[in-house]
């Protein structure tokens, strides 16, 4: 079986099988201007120049299962708290104006058969608690469907070029997504919760660590120039 080096800055990482190449490539983990090096040669040549690394039924069939991963350790770069703290900035308030969105049709839909509007039913608690549960549903569709997606982020983290992966690099599941989303409620009320990234080797927060994930940097091109506002 052949195994090709990676040049990543100034440093060689690997060697990785042809399959893992490929899987690399269809992730998008490995462009076509990356150099490789076939183990026990010192000759390094752009990777769009390797025959069935971008191409054949192999890298189909990769792309056929989803397969992402795993990335090496060596290659992988943890999301920081700022690139984290915009993200979710960015998507509390897009799902703050969906659910403002949504809450609105509803007590439109309770004042058309009813005669009342949510924001002012006298029971303010029934009130407070459906406009909680529509805030928590969209939450939830919101993250858990885009990161799960071919993604793997939210716009938010879209914007500062991070995804979530599992801790071998791999596309999580919605199953996944489900319980990382909800397992932020703990985060949330506890005081460890979101700063544990701070301080874990992973930079996992709470969540993090319960479902079985990381966040990384999105990195797809040559040197691991990210696309992203940071």
């Amino acid at each position: 079986m052949k195994y090709w080096y990676i040049a990543r800055g100034d440093r060689k990482v690997g060697p990785y099988p042809l399959v893992q190449l490929r899987a690399m490539a269809s992730s998008g983990n490995l462009s076509p201007e990356d150099r490789l090096c076939r183990h026990g040669q010192e000759k390094w040549q752009r990777a769009a120049e390797v025959p069935h690394v971008f191409d054949g039924p192999e890298a189909e069939w990769v792309r056929t299962v989803e397969y992402f991963g795993p990335e090496s350790e060596e290659v992988r770069e943890y999301a920081d708290f700022k690139e984290r703290f915009v993200a979710w900035w960015v998507d509390g308030l897009l799902t703050l104006f969906a659910t403002a969105m949504v809450a609105g049709a509803i007590s439109n839909a309770i004042n058309k058969h009813y005669g009342i509007y949510l924001t002012n039913w006298d029971d303010q608690i029934a009130a407070d608690v459906t406009k909680l549960v529509v805030a928590v549903l969209i939450g939830w569709v919101y993250e858990a469907l885009q990161e799960c997606s071919v993604y793997q982020a939210t716009l938010g983290k879209r914007l500062v070029a991070i995804k979530v992966t599992d801790t071998q690099g791999r596309r999580i599941s919605f199953g996944r997504a489900t319980t990382r989303y909800f397992a932020k409620f703990l985060s949330l009320i506890s005081v460890y919760g979101y700063f544990a990234c701070l301080v874990t080797e992973r930079r996992q927060a709470l969540h993090d660590l319960l479902a079985g994930t990381i966040v990384v940097k999105d990195a797809k091109v040559e040197g691991r120039t990210r696309q992203g506002i940071w």
